[in-house]
């Protein structure tokens, strides 16, 4: 924002170049392993509900 404008800065396209390429090698090396896993072990969704009496905008889910 300057002077009360708002101003769009180009996209610049070459800053995922090769991106494709890369992942590629990643994968041929193994190197593209999860970090964290999808789930932890003590998540059991099955057991949670939906709280439709909740005013708790940030907080629908209980277990």
């Amino acid at each position: 924002m300057k002077d009360s404008q708002i101003y769009k800065s180009k996209i610049v396209p070459e800053s995922r170049a090769n991106w494709e390429k890369s992942f590629k090698v990643m994968h041929e090396r193994g190197d593209d392993e999860l970090l964290i896993r999808d789930l932890f072990e003590d998540e059991d969704f099955e057991k949670w509900t939906f709280d439709t009496q909740s005013n708790e905008s940030n907080k629908p889910w209980a277990p």
